[in-house]
């Protein structure tokens, strides 16, 4: 599977807008997302609303209705007929572009709650290997057909947490409808900091980002992934569900050598789940299986970063078989990431149609393939030796 990082480089290349919700006012869009907060002003063509998502101006012909303190709700302005399809995309068809008019928003409202301490250490008192679990989880994952999930990520990186959101409809092979979000310190672009958000659209190989930023334009940018090396279509982890949450699929060195590695330490119940408790060793056999299913031009930069990682603990369901919750270590036994599942729904009958950004009429978009591949290019490049 393609490294974090790779992923990470394209989408920090630009930078991040909001999320959802407080108070007591309520706007119901189009899409079916609902904001929470305070409604500052209202005309017959706008409405401008915030909450802990920041502040937020929607047109009126992308909201549903209006809630005033949780109550009854009023109608606005119906959605406006859409522009016929760009044929852009699909071969001779109705294409999957972006479409005109309105502004899609993605609020949701995740909250990180306090976990259960640990129980004591055991071993699956029902008799499931690691190899077992790996297994059953990708006999389950690899027969959903489409996924709406969201989790939160959390880095910890020189004594500091960064929190990224990440809530995404995914159609298998071809389309994701996703969107992230992200904080960013105070610096001299940023003076008070923020939220940055990408709103994210994937057909075939053509990626759509609408990037909100404080206090600056919104970028329409665009790329075509498979212009790009490394960034093939479908690469983050959440796209290949179908794989299941090692990455491994059908793939059976690669199985094999995750659960050779890998032992069941215990049992805690995570958000009311119980979960069997999986710790991983990042050993010199799991770094280079790893490795050597990547490109020749990859496995440097690849094997480099995999050896900086010591353990990974998981937190897996035992009635679903699904990965709640993950935990990466340094070898110095420092945490790193952790990602923590929020909600996992598969089969949600998606039409990849529902899934299609709108935004406004007469957009430019700004294609960003070639300045994505430099840095790619120059990410994946051999380092020199020190002196």
């Amino acid at each position: 599977m393609p490294h974090p990082r790779i992923f990470g480089l394209f989408l920090l290349s630009f930078a991040f807008g909001p999320i959802g919700a407080a108070r007591g006012e309520e706007i119901v869009l189009i899409y079916g997302d609902v904001l929470t907060g305070e409604i500052l002003s209202r005309t017959e063509s706008t409405v401008t609303i915030r909450g802990t998502f920041g502040e937020r101006t929607f047109r009126t012909s992308d909201i549903a209705a209006i809630r005033a303190d949780g109550g009854s709700s009023e109608d606005a302005e119906g959605p406006l007929p859409l522009a016929p399809l760009p044929v852009d995309v699909e071969t001779n068809s109705t294409g999957g572009g972006p479409i005109p008019p309105g502004e899609s928003a993605w609020p949701e409202k995740i909250l990180l709650g306090d976990e259960a301490g640990p129980a004591p250490a055991t071993v699956s008192a029902d008799g499931l290997s690691p190899y077992r679990i790996l297994k059953k989880n990708v006999e389950i994952q690899s027969e959903w057909k489409d996924l709406e999930v969201a989790y939160l990520q959390r880095a910890y990186v020189d004594g500091k947490t960064v929190q990224t959101q990440y809530v995404a409809r995914i159609l298998p092979p071809d389309y994701l409808r996703a969107n992230l979000t992200s904080p960013i310190p105070a610096s001299p672009d940023f003076p008070e900091g923020g939220v940055v958000e990408y709103d994210l659209y994937r057909a075939k190989s053509m990626l759509w980002q609408v990037v909100r930023a404080p206090d600056q334009p919104i970028q329409y940018l665009r790329m075509d992934l498979e212009s790009v090396p490394g960034l093939d279509p479908g690469l983050t982890r959440a796209e290949r569900f179908q794989q299941g949450f090692a990455g491994a699929g059908s793939d059976e060195v690669l199985l094999q050598a995750i659960a050779r590695n890998s032992r069941i330490v215990g049992s805690e119940y995570t958000e009311g789940r119980e979960c069997l408790l999986m710790e991983t060793e990042n050993t010199p056999e799991l770094v280079e299986t790893q490795v050597s299913r990547r490109p020749p031009e990859q496995q440097a930069a690849l094997r480099a970063d995999l050896s900086a990682l010591g353990r990974i603990r998981t937190w897996v369901g035992r009635a679903d078989f699904i990965q709640w919750r993950t935990e990466n270590y340094s070898l110095e036994g420092d945490l790193l990431l952790s990602v923590k599942m929020v909600r996992v729904h598969p089969n949600r009958d998606l039409d990849h149609n529902q899934l299609r950004m709108k935004v406004p009429k007469g957009t430019e978009w700004t294609d960003v393939t070639q300045m994505v591949a430099g840095q790619i290019a120059r990410f994946l490049a051999p380092t020199a030796p020190g002196p």
